[in-house]
């Protein structure tokens, strides 16, 4: 009954720190109850892995269900496969945290070796073909981009980090270990990063390099009701008065929502589609750009053509679909950018060949369409041209899931671009949490890039924000309406932009180290290396 009540104070703890309703201070003592009553079942040798591995599931569950439960709303059976493996993977690093220690019984390596292989967890889950790193806990901040204005140079790992730190160094002195020394420690790992990044914000300037006017439509189609039972062309007459509207003279770009034109379109034959047509003949009273979600295909017999995504049909062609952006410009011309970050299950199959006769196409839905998709490896940006600038604003077309992956989104700027703009359909959901959280994982890809970042909601939040993480206008769930405002743009490449995830990288390394030295030496010999 003790470590059961341990337990539920972890998981109440991540609860009520998680955004947007939380408050991220109690992340900093999350694990402490836990990892001590981990701790004290080695102690007292009073431990199965078993009992380990039950007890710490139900608190990762609690903690999974509390802050993800609206995908719900989506799919039921999506959410019971994420709240089951996300608490099932968090659960065994609890069961390999005990079996590092009983092996070594050496405390501070053990926490440093929960450390570490949390953080190479959350790494993997950024990278493997079931990706769903949403509770990352450097994404506790969210709601708070002024405590961690230095993600500019670690990214949310090192929120992770962070977290994670402070609370080893709590445990050592909860267990009377050193305990003034470990009361400076863990204050000063807590209380210096926070005073950091609050004399950063406040004094942080924010220069742009140009300003463009920006028109951002939300047209709050619901996506089970309406938006998917409406041919293009009604859709079109639909942007086309929002535009017509709002536009000004000085508008430099339009902005529509993930898979706003959402029936599907020739690859080879935009240029005759509706979504294209209807936005070059509004070019003909304004001089914009535009940047619409739209859903492509490739309908194709030749098997040499055919690509690991690629779906064979009954008739024996083969199919590639698409979740794009579509880039259209004052000269007539366009590009395209395929979504690169599938969702999990809806998008993509995960381990095809295993899952797919097992679970099918029920897995999570996070907006977009139920197909498998074709990805795109590159990181495309689109050039848009200021009237008396010589050098053009980069566009980063970022879809839905894709914002919020922050290595990603770093590669985008490495290719130039200087304005993150984020397509996205978050209407799945309903009005819970989800969108709320989408939103502000958004926040902090303006922080780690220090550009400004617009997005367009479909059904959900749209929102200009600025390189602080501070959101300076938005429009609500569930409004249909438009935000014309006027957004900065620099040529800054921030460091993190730059190196990517190596503190993770570095928390792998270090955690195959320990592995390594573990399984090669006697216990006598692991204790004191």
């Amino acid at each position: 009954m003790k470590f059961f009540l341990s337990v539920l104070a972890t998981a109440v703890l991540l609860s009520i720190s998680w955004p947007t309703y939380g408050i991220p201070i109690f992340l900093f003592i999350a694990f402490v109850p836990l990892l001590n009553e981990l701790t004290t079942m080695v102690d007292t040798r009073c431990f199965s892995y078993l009992k380990v591995f039950g007890l710490s599931y139900i608190n990762f569950f609690i903690w999974n269900a509390v802050t993800t439960w609206w995908i719900y709303n989506s799919t039921g059976f999506g959410m019971w496969v994420a709240l089951l493996f996300n608490s099932l993977f968090m659960s065994l690093i609890c069961g390999a945290y005990v079996w590092y220690y009983a092996k070594t019984k050496n405390l501070k390596k053990s926490l440093i070796f929960f450390t570490v292989l949390w953080v190479a967890f959350e790494y993997n889950h950024h990278h493997w073909q079931i990706s769903w790193p949403w509770l990352t806990l450097g994404n506790g901040f969210s709601s708070f981009p002024s405590w961690v204005q230095w993600y500019e140079y670690t990214g949310v790992f090192g929120g992770s980090l962070w977290v994670l730190i402070v609370n080893m160094l709590v445990v050592l002195v909860y267990r009377r270990i050193r305990v003034k020394q470990h009361i400076v420690w863990a204050l000063g790992v807590f209380i210096f990063p926070l005073v950091v990044s609050l004399i950063h914000y406040y004094t942080y300037d924010i220069t742009s390099k140009s300003f463009l006017e920006a028109l951002i439509l939300q047209p709050n189609q619901d996506p089970y009701k309406e938006k998917f039972f409406r041919t293009n062309a009604q859709t079109a007459t639909l942007l086309e008065n929002m535009v017509s509207k709002n536009i000004s003279k000085n508008t430099s770009l339009v902005i529509a929502p993930e898979t706003v034109f959402a029936s599907r379109i020739p690859l080879d034959g935009i240029e005759g589609s509706i979504p294209f047509r209807t936005f070059d003949s509004l070019r003909k009273h304004y001089d914009f750009y535009s940047l619409l979600g739209v859903s492509p295909y490739k309908h194709f017999r030749d098997s040499s053509l055919k690509t690991i995504y690629s779906e064979l049909l009954n008739n024996g062609y083969f199919l590639d679909s698409y979740n794009s952006a579509l880039w259209v410009t004052p000269d007539h011309q366009y590009d395209l950018y395929h979504k690169s970050k599938p969702v999990v299950g809806v998008e993509h199959f995960p381990y095809r060949s295993v899952i797919e006769p097992l679970l099918g196409d029920q897995m999570i839905d996070l907006g977009g369409f139920t197909q498998t998709i074709t990805r795109q490896d590159k990181r495309s940006v689109f050039p848009l041209h200021l009237k008396d600038e010589d050098t053009p604003v980069y566009i980063a077309p970022v879809i839905c899931y894709e914002s919020i992956y922050g290595e990603f989104i770093g590669k985008y700027i490495r290719n130039q671009a200087n304005l993150i703009a984020v397509i996205t359909n978050d209407g799945w959901w309903g009005n819970t949490q989800g969108h709320k959280q989408h939103l502000a994982l958004s926040r902090l890809r303006a922080i780690e890039t220090r550009k400004t970042l617009i997005r367009s909601a479909n059904t959900g939040i749209s929102a200009v924000i600025n390189p602080k993480g501070d959101i300076l206008e938005s429009l609500e769930y569930g409004k249909k309406g438009v935000i014309l405002t006027q957004v900065g743009t620099n040529s800054v490449v921030t460091f993190y932009s730059k190196s990517g995830d190596y503190l993770a990288k570095l928390c792998c390394f270090i955690l195959a180290c320990m592995l390594l030295l573990v399984l090669t030496k006697r216990r006598s010999e692991v204790g004191i290396f």
